[in-house]
């Protein structure tokens, strides 16, 4: 069992943990009944139970860092019209910060190449970990993980990155 979080789980698990917030916020309102009120804070609890033992769980470095980004995070519904404008606007930023970081970017990736491809070591393991966590690099995918670390990665047969 991982003792972790990737970027996404982090997000999804803020995602969640605002679930109480919403219903407490939902409650107050006159559009619920008792009996789904009732529904609403049993299936509240369960989610907070849960969330409650996968902290446990981690490693203390990592609840420290999913607390706090839970803390400064804010969960929004946008139309996919408003996305479309941040993600432009956003990659036009993100070219800009590239360019003036393509050095530091290209050691990374040679770093990468060399250390965590095909790596099987846990991350507590690694101090490339520790820099790139330190840095907030982003992994190669973060859709899946090798569950020893998340910089950990494979190619397939056609050079493909994956985990």
């Amino acid at each position: 069992m991982k003792d972790y979080l990737n970027n996404i789980e982090e997000k999804e698990l803020t995602v969640i943990c605002t679930a109480k917030n919403l219903t407490d916020h939902f409650a107050k309102g006159n559009l619920v009944t008792k009996s789904e009120l009732g529904d609403l804070r049993r299936g509240t609890s369960f989610l907070i139970k849960a969330i409650d033992h996968i902290l446990k769980r981690l490693d203390q470095k990592y609840v420290d860092k999913f607390l706090r980004l839970a803390k400064s995070s804010k969960v929004v519904v946008i139309s996919e019209t408003e996305l479309d404008v941040i993600k432009k606007r956003k990659d036009s930023e993100l070219d800009a910060a590239f360019e003036d970081s393509k050095e530091y970017f290209d050691l990374v990736e040679i770093s990468m190449d060399l250390n965590c491809k095909n790596c099987t070591k846990h991350c507590h393991e690694c101090d490339l970990y520790k820099h790139f966590e330190g840095q907030e690099v982003i992994p190669f995918n973060e859709e899946t993980d090798l569950g020893n670390c998340k910089f950990a990665y494979s190619l397939n047969k056609e050079g493909v990155k994956h985990n």
